[in-house]
C-alpha cells in the first residue's frame, strides 16, 4: 500500500508532512509509504503537482517487491516490438532471484 496525501488550503499541515518521512520509517514501520504533497506549493504547474504526487511511488512498489521477495517477471516480446536491449536494461532471472534469496537488491 502507497498512501498519497494532497494538502488542500492554507492551513499548516506539519502534521501531515511528518508522516511524509522521506529518508526515514515511521514508527515500526518497514518501508516509507506516504508522499504528501502540499497543493498551494505546485497550484501554478499541474505538470510538477503531478510529477511531485507521483515521485515515490516507483521506489514504494520497488521496497514492496524487495520486502516481499517478489522477483519480476521477464517482459514479454511481441511480434513487432524493438529488442529488449533497446528499450529496457538487461534482466537476468537468475541473477534476481539469487539476489532475493540473499536478502539484496537486484
Amino acid at each position: 500500500m502507497s498512501i498519497i496525501i494532497v494538502g488542500v488550503g492554507d492551513d499548516g499541515f506539519s502534521r501531515l508532512e511528518s508522516l511524509d518521512s522521506d529518508g526515514k520509517r515511521l514508527f515500526d514501520s518497514v518501508r516509507d509509504i506516504v508522499q504528501f504533497v502540499p497543493f498551494r506549493k505546485y497550484r501554478d504547474n499541474p505538470s510538477l503537482l503531478a510529477k511531485q504526487i507521483l515521485a515515490e511511488l516507483p521506489n514504494q512498489v520497488v521496497d514492496y517487491m524487495r520486502f516481499k521477495r517478489i522477483v519480476p517477471t521477464p517482459p514479454t516480446v511481441f511480434e513487432g516490438m524493438p529488442p529488449l536491449s533497446e528499450i529496457a536494461p538487461v534482466f537476468d532471472p537468475v541473477v534476481a532471484q539469487q539476489a532475493a534469496d540473499s536478502g539484496g537488491g537486484w
